[in-house]
């Protein structure tokens, strides 16, 4: 018996699981890894998103007036599918309503990250001053 895709998404949404797939907001044709932020992505009418870029110098510069724990480097150690080190710029997270996530162009499931990774992730959102309360509340369960 085949699952529905509907059914199927639902299962693997949850915080720190990874698909993979072409966003409009990062590159019109070009599919990247993004990292679901939502604590509780169900009960949620938008998924926050955190993708690793290979960018590095840029984020560092765009984010340099932000604390460190913001801008968490990542690299195949990390997170198996990547190449390259990369960085994850905790300041922006993008935001797509939950119902369109699995449309995406290309759009599959990969390994989710690790607590150790996801746990970074976090940190770097509460740290950041540059998101609003409500969102870090969706992402964290609590916002500073």
């Amino acid at each position: 018996m085949e699952i529905p895709r509907e059914k199927e998404y639902s299962a693997l949404l949850k915080q720190g699981a990874v698909f993979y797939a072409i966003a409009p907001d990062i590159h019109p044709t070009e599919p990247h890894y993004l990292i679901v932020l939502n604590r509780v992505p169900q009960d949620d009418l938008f998924i926050y998103l955190a993708n690793p870029t290979t960018d590095v110098d840029r984020i560092q510069k765009l984010r340099s007036g932000q604390p460190d724990s913001t801008v968490v480097h990542i690299g195949p150690n990390d997170y198996q599918r990547l190449k390259d080190k990369s960085v994850i710029d905790c300041n922006d997270p993008i935001a797509v309503y939950k119902d369109q996530l699995p449309s995406l162009d290309k759009f599959r499931s990969c390994e989710s990250i690790s607590m150790e990774l996801l746990s970074k992730l976090l940190r770097g959102i509460q740290d950041s001053n540059m998101i609003e309360p409500k969102k870090k509340l969706s992402i964290c369960g609590q916002s500073r």
